[in-house]
């Protein structure tokens, strides 16, 4: 129960949840004084740390699938689909909201140029440098 309620507080960042699993797996060099010895598993006490550490492995990869068919077992979402709330796609058509050029300059000033390039290669600082004052040019480039 102590470990449940130590995973399953909704106060928890993904840094606390992962101090309490360095805690309770003990994978910092220091052994931690509430070391698990023994887990409870179906009724079934497990005390071999393989088959704990199992068990805890387990448990923890089929979150989600566990919440998903919980989702979909109860009542009020029994009906309920993502597909009601989408329009009819349209796969032959893009729209990209009009742009202007002091709102792109702000952004582009904006840019870490401490960052590596993304997919495109294309370095931050490199955008910096090339759109000082020239916005049609630094539209047509993007």
């Amino acid at each position: 129960m102590h470990y449940k309620q130590m995973f399953d507080s909704k106060t928890n960042t993904i840094k606390k949840i992962w101090e309490n699993l360095n805690t309770v797996c003990s994978f910092k060099r220091k052994l931690p004084k509430n070391r698990v010895s023994k887990l409870i598993i179906n009724d079934q006490g497990i005390v071999d740390s393989y088959d704990i550490s199992n068990g805890f492995n387990k448990y923890f990869s089929s979150v989600g699938e566990t919440l998903v068919q919980n989702l979909t077992n109860h009542p009020m979402y029994n009906n309920l689909s993502f597909t009601s709330y989408l329009h009819k796609p349209n796969l032959h058509s893009m729209f990209c909201e009009p742009l202007e050029a002091e709102e792109l300059l702000k952004l582009i000033e904006s840019l870490n140029t401490n960052k590596s390039p993304g997919p495109d290669g294309i370095a931050p600082k490199l955008i910096k440098i090339n759109s000082t004052g020239n916005t049609t040019a630094l539209i047509v480039f993007i």
